[in-house]
């Protein structure tokens, strides 16, 4: 727990918090007054512990909600070639997982509506339930049944 003192002709303002933020002791000094040059008292050790500046405060947010190319994430399969319905971990950023039980890679769209990069109510990234294609074998299908140019 952090403690800050601020001090100025007009008052006294101790503060006790989890951390202590630019915001927040801007809010104590709007509170104390600007007559004159209040002084700000806080234990150096407690300063350099619990003080977090707000840009380094949003980018420590930003990280936990963060996900990197590569990291394993949960996706729900549905496989329309086995009828498997089982949720599994693939990675995050891949464009296909492969049916556990019988290897067809299916496409990977996002898990809700919101778009990729948001988890469903289960925890899923990804609702995997067709077949993927890769861009050749697009372009193979179209061919034979005349779809497109």
């Amino acid at each position: 727990m952090a403690k800050i003192m601020i001090s100025s002709t007009a008052g006294k303002v101790t503060f006790e918090a989890e951390e202590i933020t630019q915001r927040k002791v801007m809010l104590l000094l709007k509170l104390i007054g600007t007559q004159d040059d209040p002084t700000a008292t806080m234990d150096t050790k407690a300063f350099e512990e619990y003080f977090v500046p707000e840009t380094e405060k949003e980018e420590m947010e930003h990280d936990k909600n963060w996900y990197e190319y590569g990291n394993s994430v949960k996706v729900a399969i549905d496989c329309p070639a086995c009828k498997t319905k089982k949720q599994v971990y693939g990675r995050y950023g891949n464009r296909y997982t492969k049916c556990p039980d019988c290897f067809t890679k299916l496409h990977n769209d996002p898990a809700t509506v919101e778009g990729f990069g948001v988890k469903d109510d289960e925890g899923n990234f990804y609702s995997a339930n067709s077949i993927h294609y890769t861009d050749d074998e697009q372009r193979e299908l179209k061919k034979v049944f005349g779809i497109g140019n």
